[in-house]
Order: structure tokens, then C-alpha cells, then sequence
């Protein structure tokens, strides 16, 4: 009976060892794979209780790359505006020393200075920076894109006469297709803002080429085209009886005629609607700037002025006093110019710091990643031994029970 047992008992050891060898080599090939790889899981079901912490922290490096990304991004466009305004400041300069050169000469006009000719070039000069790009975008377009942000139009002047003194009503033509516009005013009302009111609502209703309505000093309202190739069609219908008004003139040719700030130059997007970017968790930063800063107003107005003072055949009291407003407007712009670039070069070394603080966690959680997916090769070399040591142990014990004779087999 036990010679049956053991031989029973041989097959046994021999179906287990064989079980044992397979997945001993199963295992020893894995890890020899790993090894040829230097990856410890290929696939994140072999990470077992550690692959939520591999999931999480891969999720976190990719939102820090992002970071990252965006940081250099911006880096670069705010680079590309101070440089921008860094030549806007030379341009203002060069501005001012015009001007206090024109305050010493009876006639600035004279061919040999040529206050008007000068000042034009440096408006010229002045638009090309503002409608500069980088990397296909306008530098100074805000959310705009699809078309150069600074230029100058046509625009309208409607003089609404004696309109506010009676009351009445008054009906403006607009349009190559005309709507009309009935503005109508109580005796002693504010017909300025009735009229503004009016014509903005029917360019909202319709496309009249308006872009804006500005009330000026001295009570006459510019109606703006909605870009600098639209063409603006006003006509008051008569009779009117209120002595009412329409003039048409080239913008650039014309300074402004609005007390304080006027952005009739521009075109783009506003700089408070200006995309921020995200550079880290609850971080975000606008992406630059926009030409509708004062700085960049009071540069423009001021040439605009220079480019058409009339000092010929000398400068009267009236030409010295707006010399005196353009030096002043300059001095102002070449300040604020001055602070814009303060503005976005502290932007800029936020962008930096924080994208070397994100390439150090980075680095941080890279290593904790490839710790869980990186082989660590000297223990894996170790268990490698070991296991080829016990497949060979059991393919010797198999070959050792394989090599039973028949006959003692059947003893």
C-alpha cells in the first residue's frame, strides 16, 4: 500500500511542481521585461492600492505643465508691450523736445523746421507700434483680433443749433438707405443727450456704420464710424427751423474737439475686457494691454494737435497756449507710459517666479511618479537571481522525478 501511496504521492509533487515552474517562469520573464524597460507597472491596474496616488499626481503635474506653458506665454506678450512702449516713450521724447524747440521760434512752420510735417511723422510712427503683432495676434487689440486696433476715420459733426432753447423736434437722415431719426426735446431739455440717446439706439437697431456718439465742449455731438473704412451718412432732413448742422471731416485732420480724454482713435477691445490667463490655482493675470491706456491717448491726442497747429505766418496766443497743452499732455503721457511699464514688468516677474516655483513641483511630484512606475533595478536584479535560482531548482526536481524507470514505476 505504500508503494502505491508514494508513487501516487510522485504525481503529485510533479503536477505541483510543474504548476509551480510555469508560473515561476511566467513571473521570471515579467521581470525581465520590467527590467529591459526599467518599469516597474506597465499597466496602472499593476500599481494595485498605489494607482489613485499615481493617477492624482500625474493629473496635478499636467495642470502644473499647463501653468507652466501659460507663464512663458504671457512672459512673451507682456515683452512684446514694454517693448512697444518702451519706443512710445522715445516717440514722446522726441515729441517734447519738438515742442519746447517750437516754443522759442516765432514761425515753427517754416520749411526749415516744420513743426506740422514733423509732428505728423511721429504720429505715423506712433500708429505703426500700436498695430504691431506678435505671433499673429495685435499687440495692443485687446480681445479684437481680425483687424489693426489704432487708425483714423471719417467722422460727422452734428450741430444741433438752437434745438434746446424751444423744444422740438428734429429728424436726422441716416445711411446710404436712409432711416430716419426723429430727435425730439422739451423746451429748455438737454438736447445733447436726447440726440446721442436717439442715434445710438437706431445703429443699434440697424447697420449704420456709427460706432459711438461723443458729446463735445462745446455742446456738438462726433458721430464715429464702427471702423476706419466705414462710411458715415447723416443728413438733417429740412425744414428743421433749428439752424441745425451736419459736417463731415477726416479725423486724423481734425483734433479732437472733447474736454479730457478721447479714444476716437481706436478700435479693439478695452483693456478691462482683456482675457486673463491662469497661471496658477486662483491666479490669473490679464494678457497685456490695450492701446485705450491714457498714456497712449495723451500721446496721440497730442500729435494730433501738433500735426495741425496753424503757426504760419507766426504762433499767436492762441498757437502758444496749445503748445503749452501739448507739453503738458506729453509730460503726462511719458509718465504714465513710465507707469504702464512698471505695471507689466511686475506682471512679468510674477509670470517667472511662478513658472520656476511650478517646475519645482514639478520636479517634486515627478520623482513621487516615477517612484511608483520606475523600477528600482538593484532590488529587481536581486529578486531576478532568486527567481531564475528557484526555476531551475524545480525543473531539476521534475527532471528527477521524470527520469523514474517504468518498472520502478510500477513496483
Amino acid at each position: 500500500m505504500s508503494g502505491l501511496s508514494g508513487r501516487i504521492g510522485d504525481f503529485a509533487r510533479t503536477s505541483i511542481l510543474s504548476a509551480s515552474a510555469g508560473r515561476s517562469s511566467a513571473a521570471l520573464s515579467d521581470l525581465q521585461s520590467k527590467v529591459a524597460d526599467g518599469k516597474a507597472a506597465r499597466r496602472i491596474s499593476d500599481l494595485g492600492f498605489e494607482a489613485g496616488r499615481y493617477l492624482s499626481t500625474s493629473a496635478e503635474i499636467a495642470l502644473l505643465n499647463t501653468y507652466s506653458d501659460n507663464a512663458k506665454s504671457l512672459q512673451k506678450q507682456l515683452d512684446s508691450q514694454t517693448q512697444a512702449l518702451s519706443t512710445l516713450t522715445d516717440v514722446a521724447a522726441r515729441a517734447r523736445a519738438l515742442v519746447v524747440r517750437a516754443q522759442g521760434i516765432d514761425n515753427p512752420n517754416v520749411d526749415e523746421y516744420d513743426l506740422n510735417g514733423q509732428a505728423a511723422g511721429l504720429l505715423d510712427e506712433t500708429l505703426s507700434v500700436l498695430n504691431a503683432r506678435f505671433e499673429g495676434r495685435y499687440v495692443f487689440g485687446g480681445q479684437v483680433t481680425e483687424a489693426p486696433p489704432v487708425g483714423f476715420g471719417t467722422m460727422v459733426s452734428l450741430n444741433l443749433g438752437t434745438l434746446g432753447v424751444g423744444g422740438g423736434t428734429l429728424r436726422v437722415s441716416l445711411g446710404a438707405s436712409p432711416i430716419n431719426v426723429d430727435i425730439a426735446v422739451a423746451p429748455g431739455g438737454q438736447p445733447t443727450e436726447v440726440a446721442r440717446n436717439a442715434l445710438l439706439e437706431a445703429a443699434r437697431r440697424n447697420d449704420l456704420g456709427i460706432g459711438d456718439v461723443i458729446v463735445t465742449a462745446s455742446g456738438n455731438l462726433l458721430i464715429r464710424p464702427s471702423s476706419p473704412d466705414s462710411q458715415l451718412i447723416v443728413r438733417v432732413v429740412p425744414p428743421n427751423g433749428f439752424g441745425a448742422s451736419v459736417t463731415t471731416f477726416a479725423e486724423r485732420a481734425v483734433p479732437p474737439e472733447t474736454q479730457g480724454q478721447s479714444f476716437s482713435y481706436y478700435w479693439g477691445g478695452a483693456s478691462a475686457d482683456i482675457q486673463k490667463i491662469a497661471l496658477g490655482d486662483g491666479i490669473a493675470q490679464p494678457a497685456g494691454i490695450a492701446a485705450d491706456q491714457p498714456g497712449i491717448e495723451k500721446l496721440v491726442r497730442a500729435l494730433r494737435i501738433l500735426e495741425t497747429l496753424k503757426a504760419a505766418p507766426s504762433l499767436d496766443a492762441s498757437g502758444k497756449a496749445s503748445l503749452a497743452s501739448v507739453l503738458d499732455l506729453i509730460n503726462g503721457s511719458i509718465d504714465q507710459l513710465g507707469q504702464l511699464v512698471g505695471v507689466l514688468g511686475s506682471r512679468q516677474v510674477l509670470a517667472e517666479d511662478l513658472a520656476a516655483s511650478h517646475e519645482l513641483t514639478r520636479l517634486q511630484l515627478q520623482d513621487t511618479v516615477d517612484g511608483l512606475e520606475n523600477l528600482d533595478i538593484g532590488e529587481a536584479m536581486t529578486r531576478l537571481s532568486s527567481n531564475q535560482t528557484q526555476l531551475q531548482a524545480a525543473y531539476m526536481m521534475l527532471a528527477r522525478l521524470g527520469s523514474l524507470s517504468l518498472l520502478n514505476f510500477l513496483k
